[in-house]
Order: C-alpha cells, then structure tokens, then sequence
C-alpha cells in the first residue's frame, strides 16, 4: 500500500470519525442523554398546566444502590495478583503485583477513577479507562572544575541515574565546564474518560477494545495545553477554530455554549480528537497502531503506537459488543410507568382536598367558591345550593401499582436498592437464613461485579504493566511481605495471567473470611500438636491471615504480618529455637540434679541403715558383753564369798577346837 500525504491521511481520519459509533450522527448521544435527564429526573416533555408534576427516580435510586453495593469490592488495595510463571518466579510476581497495585490505586487514586467508570456504566452502558504517560523534565545547572574526558564519562556513566542525561554547554572557559542534568519523570496516568466523548470503529465486534480498528476520545484542551503538553507550534495553534458546542456536549451541560467561551483567546478550547486507528504508511500492507491528533481536518501530530490506552467495561453483557445494557435500558420503563402512577395518585388526593362542587346558579357567591380558602365560608342562598362531585380514593390502587412495579424493578435490575430497606436487615429468623436471603439477593450484584471485573479492571492492569515495562526510566520502591525493595518495571517480563480479586459481594466476603478463620484456626492446632510441614505451615498460616484481613477491608496487611519467611521471621525463629535449646539444656541440667539428688539420697539412706545396723550390732553386742561381764563378775563375787565363808567356817572351826582343846 502506498504512502499517504498528510492531507489524504487527515481525510482518512475524519471518515474513520464521523462513522464510527459515538460520533453525533450515532444515536448513541441522544440515548446517552436520555439516560442523564432520566437520572435527573428533568421533565418529561408531557407535563400538564396544573396537573402533577411528580416524577420516580428509580434510575438513579438503583445506580447509586448498584454503586453502593459495589464499592466494597473496590476497597483493596490489592485488586489483581499477576500469576507466576513457576516457583522461582513467586516473589517477583507479587513484587510486580504490589507495584501495579501502588500505581493504579494509590498514585492514581485508583478507588475514585474506577467508581467514576463503573457508574459510567451502569448508566450510560460502557465505561471507560485509559492508562497514558505524561513526561515532566526539570533542569539543574552544574559545574565542573577542569574535568577531564574520564571523569565525564563517569559521570554520565555511574552518577547520572536511570532518568537523567548529563548536557554539556560550550566549551570549557579557564578550567570549568558547564552543563545542565535533565531529569524526566514519567508519570503513569489513569483516567476515567467521558462515554459521551468515547468513539469506535461501528464495524466492530466483541469485547476486547485492543482488536478495534478504530478507537478515539474526543478533547477539547486549551490553546496553551496544544503548545505546552503536545508540542504543537503556537502559529499551527493560532491557526485552529474555537470548539463549537456540539450535541455530544450538550448532555451533560445545558449551557455548553457558554461552556466553550472564555475570557482569553490562550484559554479557549479547541475540539480535538486523539485518534488510535491501525494504518498501514508503508509497502508492507501490514496495518500497525498510531497515535494522531487530528483538529479541523489537519493532522496536528502523529506517531506509532504499540497498542489501544483504553479499557472499556460494561456491567451487563450484551453478547458480541464491545456496548453492553445499562440499568437505564432496564429500569426507564418501570419509573416512566412509576412516575404515571405518582402523578395520578397526587392528582387524586389533591382533587380530593379541592373537590369539585355542583353549584346552583345565582344561589352561590361564585367569588368564595372559586378562592377556595381552606376553612373559608362561601355565602349561599339556599342549602341546597352546592352540591359536592365525589371523587374515588385511588390510594390503594395507587400503592398495589407501585409495589408491582418496584417487583418489577427488583427482577430486572437486581435488588441492590430492596436489600438496603431497614426491614430487610432485621428479616429471617438466624444469622445464617439473613445471609442466605443476602446471597440471593446480591445475585445481580454479583453477576454485575464480576463482568466490570473481568472487562475493565483486568484491561486496565494488563495495559498499566505493559506501560511501565515500555517507558518506566526508574526503579519503583514497594513492599514485599513486610520488606521493602527496588524494582524496575523495564526488566519484567511480559505477563498476560493475573487474578481478578474484586467482585465478592459483601456477603461473599463475610463467607470467605470465615472460611479462612476456621482453617487458621485448625491450621494452628495442626502446628501445635507437631503436624508442621505435613498439612500444613507457617507460610500457609500467614497467607491466610493476610487474605483475611484483606477480606475485612485492611489495605496493607503487610504491615500488621511478618512473613516467616523475611529475614527478621528467620533471626525470630533462630532466636527462639536457641532459647528453646538453652531450656531444653536447662531441663536436662535440672533432671541430672534431680537424678544426682535422688542417688544422694538413696545412697545416704543405704549409708545410714549401715551404720545403724552396725550400730545397733555392736549396741547388742556390748550389751551381750555387759551381760557375760556382769555375770561373770556375779559369780566371781559369788565364789569369792563362798571361798570367805569356807575360811571363815573353817576358822570358826578351828577356833571352836581351840577352845575345846
């Protein structure tokens, strides 16, 4: 395929805009705007002098209710989790992660721009996110002092960081040599962008924005914006009309005409269009993505593009399209048939309280009668004179009508409006029968959740990690399982599998926590009864306590958990087992004392019944010895007084022959 010049290329471009779906010629702004007036309950156009002007506003009672109920799945601020490619690969996937997580959510306040799209859709059929980088430069003069070609080139080798580049000026003057660091800061950026101003190739079909031929956003910056963020020249710019007040515009503002003036011709604002169409500008015949910026029929900037920046979602499935239903589609009819009921009903009780009145002609005082003053008198001429028209109470027709229509507005937009009844909280007679009905009920919800999950949120972070691998110019500082580390986005590898963890209802969540506290809780009675490492660890424990405290809305469990497996669980665990081996030593300490002690004893024991048998042997034995001594000595003694009383007879005897003699 030939090459185009710029004219037939800007032509290119303008059909490709004015055909595709969104533009003015769509239908898609009249729908669009028919859903904002619904929303804002604006009249209808078939209002009545004096009659009620009464309307339901049942298409923004169930957006904001839907929005309500999804909120709670945005309250994370890990919403997606990159799969790993294998075991080697675990922490760097959660590395990357906790990364996106940090860009999209915190530095981009990610909770607001995805509620913003999210009611987009649930509105206006689609919402939409685009990821888009914005370059900021600062420049810092320096000087160096005669330095030599060595020393620059470390310098601009080893000092310089990733995203700064050294510029000499001049040559060097008596020694000294100037120059200038420029430091560009990349800014990853994510914008809700307007629906209104959204277009895309009519011809296309399915869900996946990035096979699109044709996608564009209508802007409509300043003329100092074109100079300043795009680079346009100031007599190109000059040169540009000021933006009319198209019917796109006018959805959103009844005064757009006045929207587009301004008070300086550097402030007026110039509708534009950023193009991203697939052209082919070579022989190849091979169509490649570019980004074009294109104004009243001129090219004003173009350049090649590796993909589409925006993430489109819808809320509910229209099978093919990239378009899906909103609630507005859905629930219209029900309040345009709410609000006849409405209107009726107030028409009924206000004739009721000004009922009309058969009058007698010349008998009344028309003036009395007609100023209908509440408890007023009105002058007659004869009793009979007024005769009251009845009027039928329509209340109870009035109140079965509307609740068959909200029957009719919970079966086709879900119950997300019924389930925040206060007499709803207090239905069914458990705690299990309440989360029962809520699960049923948040069906819709759910169903609802999990499409915008599937459809924006995972297109917004595959396109975030692709931008930072492409065009990040500095490591990133994130938190890893309690530790803190660098990474650098342009070193990752491509990944297309991640997890999408927003989409539990409140009721799901209130489920999964409980799950995940009895399996702690069992879990850890396993590690204490010494199953660690069988069923289960203490890596499987700490995931599970950070899921859950993710579950109960905590955004950064990190900082409440250790891992087991960081540096300082590691130096704990040591420390522990250390003082549990110095215990253990204590105890056998303790034990061989005891054991000792216990020895000691039994040896004392043995030692003192020894002595006291030997003791109380030799007590016997000295008693046995007294006993024969004594005896001995007894007879001794007896002996002796025998052998004196012999003598002494013996004398006696011979004195008494003495004396005979």
């Amino acid at each position: 395929m030939a090459s185009y010049d710029r004219d037939d290329l800007a032509a290119i471009i303008e059909g490709a805009i004015t055909t595709s779906h969104g533009f003015d010629s769509s239908g898609s702004a009249e729908t669009m705007r028919k859903a904002m007036n619904a929303y804002l309950g604006k009249p209808l156009g078939n209002e009545q002098f004096g009659r009620s002007k009464q309307q339901s506003l049942d298409v923004a009672d169930m957006v904001n209710a839907a929005c309500a109920q999804l909120s709670p799945m945005l309250s994370t601020d890990c919403m997606v989790v990159f799969e790993p490619n294998g075991q080697d690969d675990e922490e760097q996937a959660q590395a990357e992660s906790n990364a996106l997580n940090k860009v999209i959510m915190e530095d981009n306040q990610g909770y607001l721009k995805f509620t913003t799209s999210i009611k987009d859709a649930l509105l206006l059929r689609k919402g939409i996110l685009k990821v888009t980088v914005e370059e900021i430069e600062t420049v810092e003069p320096v000087e160096y002092d005669n330095p030599t070609d060595e020393e620059l080139a470390y310098i601009q080798t080893e000092v310089m960081q990733p995203n700064q580049v050294l510029e000499l000026i001049g040559k060097p003057k008596g020694g000294k040599q100037k120059g200038r660091i420029i430091t560009t800061k990349r800014l990853f950026k994510l914008k809700s962008v307007d629906p209104i101003n959204f277009l895309y190739d009519r011809n296309h079909t399915g869900m996946n924005v990035q096979d699109c031929a044709f996608t564009a956003e209508r802007i409509f910056p300043t003329r100092s914006d074109l100079i300043d963020q795009y680079g346009i020249e100031k007599a190109v710019v000059d040169e540009l009309p000021v933006g009319q007040a198209t019917q796109p515009n006018k959805v959103w503002r009844d005064d757009a005409d006045e929207f587009m003036e301004a008070y300086t011709r550097q402030v007026e604002r110039i509708e534009c269009y950023e193009c991203y169409p697939l052209l082919c500008l070579d022989d190849t015949g091979i169509a490649s993505r570019y980004k074009v910026l294109y104004c009243n029929k001129r090219i004003l900037d173009i350049e090649e593009y590796p993909w589409t920046p925006f993430a489109v979602g819808t809320a509910l499935i229209y099978p093919h399209e990239l378009e899906g239903e909103s609630l507005f589609d859905r629930i219209y009819p029900v309040q345009l048939s709410k609000t006849f009921t409405l209107r009726q009903w107030a028409d009924n009780l206000a004739s009721m309280n000004n009922s009309r009145m058969g009058v007698v002609e010349g008998q009344v005082n028309m003036d009395d009668l007609v100023r209908g003053i509440p408890g007023g008198g009105v002058r007659i001429r004869n009793p009979n004179a007024l005769v009251p028209i009845p009027v039928p109470d329509m209340g109870t027709s009035a109140v079965a009508a509307l609740e068959y229509q909200d029957k009719l507005r919970m079966e086709r937009g879900g119950a997300s409006l019924d389930m925040q009844a206060p007499e709803f909280q207090v239905m069914g007679d458990t705690a299990h029968g309440i989360e029962r009905q809520y699960s049923s009920k948040e069906l819709t919800v759910q169903q609802m959740g999990k499409i915008l999950a599937e459809t924006m949120v995972r297109q917004v972070y595959l396109l975030m990690h692709q931008a930072l691998r492409k065009w990040s110019n500095e490591p990133l500082a994130v938190k890893v399982r309690g530790n803190w580390q660098q990474v650098d986005p342009s070193q990752w590898p491509e990944r297309t599998q991640l997890n999408v963890t927003v989409g539990q209802t409140i009721g799901q969540r209130n489920a999964a926590q409980q799950a995940l506290m009895t399996f702690i809780q069992l879990g850890t009675q396993a590690l204490s009864n010494g199953l660690g490492g069988q069923i289960v660890d203490l890596g499987g424990i700490y995931k599970a306590m950070g899921d859950w405290l993710k579950m109960a809305g905590v955004d950064n469990p990190d900082q409440y958990l250790i891992d087991p497996s960081s540096p300082q669980a590691q130096e704990a665990q040591q420390r522990q087992a250390q003082q549990q081996q110095e215990m253990q030593q204590m105890q056998q300490q303790l034990m061989q004392m005891q054991v000792d002690l216990d020895k000691y004893k039994h040896d004392s024991e043995l030692q003192y019944k020894y002595f006291d048998s030997v003791l109380d042997a030799e007590v016997k034995e000295g008693v046995q010895l007294s006993n024969v001594q004594v005896e001995a000595a007894k007879l001794a003694s007896g002996a002796v007084s025998s052998e004196r009383d012999r003598q002494t007879s013996s004398e006696k005897g011979a004195a008494d022959n003495r004396k005979a003699n």
